[in-house]
């Protein structure tokens, strides 16, 4: 059996999806649009999909660690659509509160790249990272899940 956990964290127009270990870490993570969450997610369960061309942190893991041992969906915008989707395919998860998972995104971009040069001397909540963090928000769903703290 896997140890790796799909989060989502769908959106009206794009869903964030992270594949993380049992212990918290990020294997990998990226961005799709809404409307292909479904499919996604129903070839990583039959492990055939190949590395998405936008792999936004991490390395993609190979075919025989991909399927997922469950699937972590954030309660929020866009949500009602994707668990419909995803027992449209017979696929179980397990619905998550998406509170200050935004937030939550914003420290785990700045830990994985941390600011340099003048960037270092503004706070950390004026600082804005340079690219959408739906997919970290994924990750700080199933940090939120498996109880990760920090």
């Amino acid at each position: 059996m896997s140890d790796l956990l799909l989060g989502l964290d769908p959106g009206r127009s794009k869903t964030g999806w992270a594949l993380v270990k049992e212990d918290g870490t990020l294997v990998a993570s990226g961005i799709v649009p809404a409307d292909a969450v479904g499919t996604f997610v129903d070839a990583l369960s039959r492990r055939e999909v190949s590395p998405p061309q936008r792999l936004l942190e991490g390395s993609w893991p190979s075919a025989g660690q991909l399927k997922p041992a469950r699937i972590v969906l954030g309660r929020g915008t866009g949500s009602a659509c994707v668990m419909e989707n995803l027992s449209a395919r017979g696929l179980s998860f397990v619905c998550v509160d998406e509170a200050f998972s935004t937030l939550r995104a914003r420290e785990l971009y700045w830990r994985l790249h941390p600011p340099r040069g003048l960037l270092r001397w503004i706070p950390q909540g004026l600082r804005t990272p340079p690219r959408d963090l739906d997919d970290l928000a994924a990750w700080s769903l199933v940090r939120g899940y498996l109880g990760c703290q920090g």
